[in-house]
């Protein structure tokens, strides 16, 4: 059975997608593991999980998710992101497979 995409991409996400690499493969496999909010949440993808999909970078992957809805999607690492004030943004740590 071929799995497909139920989360939507917005024109913002579809662009920076396609710039910073982040395929639809690890898309698809990672979201029945997001929890559904109602709330922007940022859902960190770790390092090691990245690996599973052939990614080799040095940051974990932010997937920036509302209720269902792909938002943006950037690499950064994981320590900086917690240093900034993004205090408004829930997050959830996805890190094993």
């Amino acid at each position: 059975m071929i799995e497909s995409l139920t989360f939507i991409k917005t024109n913002h996400f579809i662009h920076r997608q396609k710039e910073r690499f982040i395929p639809n493969t690890l898309l698809i496999a990672l979201q029945r593991r997001i929890k559904r909010a109602k709330k922007t949440t940022a859902v960190i993808i770790s390092r090691q999980l990245l690996l599973n999909y052939g990614i080799r970078k040095n940051m974990e992957l932010f997937l920036i998710v509302n209720d269902q809805v792909f938002i943006t999607g950037y690499y950064q690492d994981v320590t900086e992101y917690f240093l900034q004030e993004k205090k408004h943004l829930a997050f959830q740590l996805i890190n094993k497979t």
